[in-house]
Formats: C-alpha cells, structure tokens, sequence
C-alpha cells in the first residue's frame, strides 16, 4: 500500500457517484487516501493550484473525462492540457462515451430484463440521452436510478462490455 493521497478528478455528480460506490474501494486498497473531487464547475485557476500542491505534496491524481462522441481519445486530451497546462497526458483518462454507459456496462442480461431495459453486448456508445430515454418509469429520478444500478453492479460484466472501463480497470487494478 502506498502511503500518499489519490486524489480522483471527475465531471460532476453522476461520475461522482460512480466512482465513490465502485471505484473509490478498489483504490483504498491502494492508497491510504482517496479523495474524489469534482472539476466541472471550478474556475481554472483553483485546478491549478490544487494540482501545484498535488504534486508538491507528493501525492497523486487522475483526471477523468467523457469522450462525448469527439473525433478522437488523443484530441480530448489535448484540449484538457491546453485547459490545465499542469495536467499530464498520462494522468487522463477518457471515458467512452459518456459515463452513463459504464453504469450499463455492469448491468448483466438479467438486471438489464429486472429493470425492463435493453441489454447491449457492447455500451461504449451510450451517452446521458440514450440514458436518459431508458430510466424506467418507476424512478422518481436518474438518481434513483443509478443508486439502483449500483446495489447491483457487476465489474466483471462491465470489463466485458465497455472497453474505455476495461482499459481504466486494467491500467489502474492489474
């Protein structure tokens, strides 16, 4: 175990949730600490000096970010670098396409006919639309939904359907 902070960099409240219910207890495993902060609405400025005091303190981070159906995982990146020069292309991670198909990819055949969804051998194109459009009508909210997605999540199910979540998991738990 490594005796220093992670500190893990996501969009916003979905990625949030995702990450602290299935991610975040793997890294403990990892890390003495694990922080998870969100980026999506903080001024540039703030980023880069938490970053600055990241590296001063020794400590590591992850900056995570939605594919959003760009042209290519290189051009996400650099537009990231160009945003917040003190990022490096190593320390980015790219999910494909958006965050919401990672939360399907760890739904197996039979929670995929529980929740009366569609199951799709392969969710990488899945963005928050198709997400959205498939929410069954007994949730109040995408909240709800996802908690829901969650109890049940299977990470084995999820390597095999979403490749940018293999890539993550085999980069970071292998």
């Amino acid at each position: 175990m490594k005796y220093n902070t992670l500190y893990i960099w996501i969009e916003g409240p979905t990625d949030f949730r995702f990450f602290n219910n299935i991610l975040k207890p793997l890294f403990e495993k990892k890390h003495q600490r694990v922080e998870i902060k969100e980026y999506a609405w903080k001024k540039k400025d703030y980023i880069k000096n938490f970053l600055k005091s990241i590296d001063s303190m020794g400590d590591e981070y992850i900056f995570v970010q939605d594919f959003d159906s760009k042209r290519c995982i290189t051009s996400v990146k650099e537009n990231l670098i160009s945003t917040h020069h003190d990022l490096t292309e190593n320390s980015i991670d790219i999910v494909k396409d958006e965050i919401e198909s990672w939360y399907l990819a760890g739904l197996t055949s039979k929670d995929s006919k529980y929740f009366k969804i569609p199951y799709q051998k392969n969710t990488e194109t899945i963005t928050k639309e198709i997400f959205d459009r498939q929410i069954p009508r007994k949730f109040d909210s995408k909240i709800d939904f996802t908690n829901e997605i969650l109890k049940r999540y299977s990470i084995d199910e999820s390597i095999v359907r979403n490749n940018s979540f293999a890539h993550f998991f085999h980069k970071y738990f292998e």
